[in-house]
């Protein structure tokens, strides 16, 4: 079962893009990634934003139930990830994570996913914890969850969502609420087996704040090639195309600029991909 995290995810990478691609990037990126034999992976990424360049190093290793993951950043950050998978019981995963120099506070947690129900927990290794977490449960199409994040030293929740989501064949529609009093409503539709659009709209019940909204297109063509284009209500308007020209080797070119005001300039950026 899918988590709180995932509840209108179908719109949301038409929108903004997924773990699998078609993210609208400004700036330059150049991503090298490789697998060792014995299943340990590297990954090397740099990204040039202004005048500024900015390094990653992450390596991951997975052996039965045990993944590790560690990054190192430009300024010499380190942070570094496990789980343990069907930890106790089937289907309860156990993570930790801490990073070198401590800038933020280590953290562990534990997942539970079950057809009926998913669950997460994440607390913070300090002497006032923050606890975040998440539930959801349904049947069938339908789902409905809620997330929270506590914080111990004030003895208060600090935020709090709530949600509902269907899939049908075809379709995903959800609906989110929070504690700011933000009604968030998504929808995706398959209007056949290579374009999807997506839908979503934000109405902020507490104040007299505009409402806005975004609507998505996203495509693949005959030659493999991914186009995702995006329009918001403010005026801000994104194109995408995003091909892997052979095997292990991908480029991605994006664009975005103001429909409502040209002058503003249009922000261009590359990313480019190999494994």
């Amino acid at each position: 079962m899918k988590g709180f995290a995932d509840f209108g995810k179908s719109a949301k990478d038409v929108l903004y893009g997924g773990s699998k691609g078609g993210t609208y990037q400004y700036d330059g990126k150049l991503k090298l990634s490789t697998k060792a034999s014995d299943g340990m992976a590297f990954t090397l990424s740099s990204t040039l934003k202004g005048d500024k360049l900015s390094g990653e190093f992450k390596s991951s290793y997975g052996y039965n139930r045990y993944s590790v993951d560690m990054t190192v950043t430009g300024a010499s950050k380190v942070t570094v990830k496990g789980n343990i998978a069907d930890f106790l019981t089937p289907g309860l995963k156990c993570t930790g994570s801490f990073a070198l120099p401590a800038t933020s506070p280590s953290k562990v947690g534990l997942q539970f996913t079950q057809p009926l129900v998913s669950a997460k927990v994440d607390v913070d290794v300090t002497a006032s914890p923050k606890v975040s977490a998440s539930m959801a449960s349904g049947y069938q199409k339908l789902l409905c969850g809620a997330e929270c994040a506590y914080d111990s030293a004030k003895g208060a929740f600090s935020s709090w969502s709530i949600g509902t989501t269907y899939a049908g064949a075809g379709y995903e529609a959800a609906m989110l609420y929070n504690d700011k009093g933000v009604l968030k409503l998504l929808h995706a539709q398959n209007l056949d087996d290579k374009s999807v659009v997506g839908v979503e709209i934000v109405r902020p019940l507490k104040d007299d704040a505009p409402q806005s909204f975004a609507f998505g297109l996203t495509r693949l063509l005959s030659n493999g090639a991914l186009v995702k284009a995006k329009a918001e209500s403010s005026g801000v308007t994104s194109v995408l195309w995003e091909h892997q020209i052979e095997k292990g080797f991908k480029v991605a070119l994006s664009g975005q600029f103001d429909a409502k005001d040209f002058d503003k300039g249009a922000r261009v950026g590359t990313a480019i991909e190999i494994n």
